[in-house]
C-alpha cells in the first residue's frame, strides 16, 4: 500500500527520454507537458510552479545518466510538506527504452487503497504523455495561457501572429487552401483539414516550399481546452520523416507557443 509501480515502452533513444526525466517536476501537469516556472533553491532543490497544480518542491536525490533518476516530490513549498520518493529507471530495449517509475512513501499522504489507485492511474497517464512527448518522429508541445478557449481561439487560428511570421492566408473552412510564409523557409502550401471552434484546428503542410500538399503531407493539429483558470493549447505535428525535421519543427513550434502565450497574456 505504500508504493506504486508502472512502466511504458518508448520508441526513442535513451538520451531523448533522459532529457525529459531530468526536468524538475515534468510529471505534474494537466495532461500535457509544459514549461514550468522553476526556481533553483540550491543543493539540488527546485521550487516548481504549475499554472494549474500550484507550487511544490522537487529535491534531486540521485542521477545516474540514462539509467536512473530519483527525486523527492514535496506536496508544497515548505520543508515540512508531505513528500514521496519518485524513482525512474531506463532500460534499453530493441528500438528504444522501457521507462519504469516507482513512487514510494505514499503513507506520508495518508494513502488508502483509493489514493493508491489514483496515483497508479496518474502515473499510467503521465508515462503515456512522456511517450508522446519523446516520440522521435512526432512533435507534441503545449503551453498554458491565461484566457478561456473562446478568447484564445481567435489568436490561435491567426497563425501569422505567432507561427508563420512572414504571413498567412487561408479561410477557416475545411478543404480551404493555405499559404504560410517565412523569410528563412519560403512559402509552404497546405490544406485546412478540420475546424471545430473553439477546440480544434488541423491542417496539412507540404514538406517542401512551393509544392502542393498531398494526402501524405505532414498533419498539424492544434487543440484548445479549458485548464484551471485558463486554457491549454497543444500542438501535435505528425508525418515528419527525419530527426532533423523534428528538431527544426519543434524549435519553431516551441518558439511560436511562447509568442502565443505572450500575446494572450496581453488580452487578460
Amino acid at each position: 500500500m505504500d508504493s506504486v509501480e508502472r512502466h511504458v515502452d518508448i520508441d526513442a533513444p535513451p538520451e531523448r527520454v533522459w532529457e525529459l526525466l531530468t526536468r524538475p517536476g515534468w510529471f505534474v501537469n494537466d495532461g500535457e507537458i509544459i514549461a514550468h516556472d522553476v526556481e533553483e533553491i540550491g543543493n539540488g532543490v527546485h521550487l516548481v510552479t504549475d499554472p494549474v497544480q500550484g507550487s511544490f518542491r522537487i529535491e534531486r536525490v540521485a542521477l545516474e545518466p540514462h539509467t536512473r533518476a530519483v527525486f523527492r516530490w514535496c506536496r508544497g513549498t515548505g520543508a515540512d510538506a508531505p513528500a514521496t520518493l519518485v524513482e525512474f529507471h531506463l532500460e534499453e530495449r530493441p528500438g528504444g527504452v522501457r521507462l519504469t517509475v516507482v513512487e514510494s512513501g505514499l503513507q506520508a499522504l495518508g494513502a488508502d487503497r483509493r489514493l493508491r489507485e489514483q496515483q497508479a492511474q496518474g502515473w499510467s497517464e503521465e508515462l503515456a504523455t512522456a511517450r508522446a512527448h519523446t516520440d522521435p518522429v512526432r512533435i507534441r508541445c503545449a503551453v498554458h495561457v491565461p484566457v478561456g478557449p473562446e478568447r484564445a481561439w481567435d489568436v490561435v487560428t491567426d497563425l501569422a501572429s505567432w507561427y508563420a511570421f512572414g504571413g498567412a492566408a487561408y479561410a477557416l473552412v475545411q478543404g480551404a487552401p493555405m499559404r504560410l510564409e517565412w523569410v528563412e523557409h519560403g512559402i509552404h502550401l497546405g490544406t485546412v483539414e478540420r475546424v471545430a471552434a473553439p477546440s480544434e484546428f488541423a491542417f496539412r503542410l507540404a514538406r517542401e516550399p512551393d509544392v502542393e500538399p498531398d494526402d501524405d503531407a505532414p498533419l498539424v493539429r492544434v487543440t484548445v481546452r479549458a485548464s484551471g483558470t485558463g486554457s491549454l493549447v497543444a500542438v501535435e505535428h505528425t508525418g515528419l520523416v527525419s530527426a532533423d525535421d523534428v528538431t527544426m519543427e519543434r524549435l519553431g513550434w516551441e518558439g511560436g507557443l511562447t509568442t502565443l502565450a505572450e500575446r494572450l497574456r496581453g488580452k487578460q
